[in-house]
């Protein structure tokens, strides 16, 4: 048995197979559940399928090209005239769990909202958008304006993972942030929200860039990358200011953007993705909670999401994931269903509930998410984050967590 899922060995887990149909079907036996779960192999294959489905879920449900088949086929080899035994490796698992996933899309991967709630969102999205590319909440209470770069780059990322027939509007909103872009790389201005916009800013960025590397040039976003990388603490964490305590909700955005930087390829010489997850790890309670300072007992549902979906997306340690693993659906578990809505807390929820393979969870979040869509295609702005930005916050928020 290998431990890793790129190695050359001809041995495998017999289990393996059946962890990459079940991680495709969405409803895992618990018997197979422990076994995954103890097994090396079968939890990278597990993961790997999982992961690749979210990746494809992304995609934008459009027609392929018509001649798309006949060019596939034209650039395969001949038949080998020889016969061989076929033998489960991971490359083999992943070329069948694509095959299968593209194959069928729509059926195992598309939730229970429909296209049609996908449009009148998106509808309404691009008809709020103002002429220089942004999008200002309508909201009457406090600063509308406050969080106007996070807002905008959280929208064109919920439209950017729609349809192609988005990008304009994607692409305008792309053209703001970047005119806005301070001489230090901040995509904000001084203020109390400058850590906020910047991070959750670079962060949305950084993901469109993952699904459409020209969409954005690097220089840029290098740059705001830096920024991150220079403000953080030497303990690995990050603050409103230099002056103010570090916070584990800020840190989670930060490190969203370090984590999506080093999947684009780009080094870290000096660790700081690094230390930024062993700080999270260190705001965890022995209960499992997260902590949002230094006070054991400053700990929220929406913190606790926030704090497993980031580490559970880390490339960490087998051991170390497995056990978050068995702490995640012990901790979520305790989530009460007639909660107050969150679109927040259910953005990041439905994210840990894919990183382990929770497919029941997530669709059920999803589903209730869906729910609350408005007949003018926006979201109900009614949860304790809708007065800094209304139904914008709320409908780009819901846009992300149902893809």
């Amino acid at each position: 048995m290998t431990t890793n899922a790129t190695a050359n060995s001809t041995t495998c887990c017999p289990h393996a197979a059946d962890a990459v149909a079940f991680a495709l079907s969405g409803h895992t036996p618990s018997h197979l559940k422990d076994h995954i779960e103890n097994c090396a192999e079968c939890r990278s294959q597990f993961l790997f399928t999982t992961r690749l489905a979210q990746d494809l879920r992304a995609i934008p449900q459009v027609e392929p090209s018509p001649d798309l088949t006949d060019r596939i086929i034209s650039t395969l080899p001949p038949p080998h005239p020889h016969h061989y035994r076929l033998t489960w490796r991971p490359a083999l698992a992943a070329a069948a769990a694509l095959a299968i996933l593209l194959g069928g899309l729509s059926i195992l991967l598309h939730h229970n909202t429909t296209t049609s709630e996908h449009d009148s969102a998106s509808d309404w999205l691009t008809h709020n958008q103002l002429d220089n590319g942004s999008w200002l909440p309508k909201s009457h209470i406090g600063n509308a304006a406050t969080y106007v770069p996070a807002l905008t780059a959280l929208t064109a990322l919920g439209l950017e993972r729609r349809t192609p027939e988005n990008r304009d509007a994607v692409d305008r909103a792309i053209v703001a942030l970047l005119a806005g872009q301070q001489p230090d790389g901040a995509f904000a201005s001084a203020g109390s929200a400058r850590a906020y916009n910047h991070s959750m800013t670079t962060a949305a960025l950084l993901a469109i860039k993952q699904l459409r590397p020209d969409a954005i040039p690097t220089e840029p976003l290098q740059r705001a990358v830096e920024l991150i990388r220079a403000t953080q603490r030497p303990i690995g964490a990050w603050g409103y200011n230099h002056e103010d305590d570090p916070n584990t909700a800020l840190t989670v955005w930060h490190t969203d953007a370090l984590q999506r930087a080093s999947t684009l390829g780009w080094v870290d010489h000096n660790g700081h993705l690094r230390k930024a997850i062993r700080w999270l790890r260190s705001q965890q309670t022995p209960t499992g909670h997260f902590t949002y300072d230094s006070s054991p007992a400053n700990t929220t549902a929406t913190l606790d999401a926030m704090g497993y979906a980031i580490l559970l997306e880390a490339q960490l340690p087998a051991t170390e994931h497995h056990n978050l693993i068995a702490q995640a659906r012990e901790t979520l578990a305790t989530l009460k269903h007639n909660a107050p809505n969150d679109y927040y807390r259910d953005f990041f929820t439905a994210r840990v509930y894919d990183a382990i393979g929770e497919t029941t969870q997530a669709t059920a979040v999803r589903d209730r998410i869906a729910s609350l869509q408005t007949s003018h295609g926006a979201w109900r702005a009614n949860d304790r984050w809708s007065p800094l930005g209304g139904e914008l916050y709320a409908t780009a928020m819901a846009l992300l967590t149902l893809q």
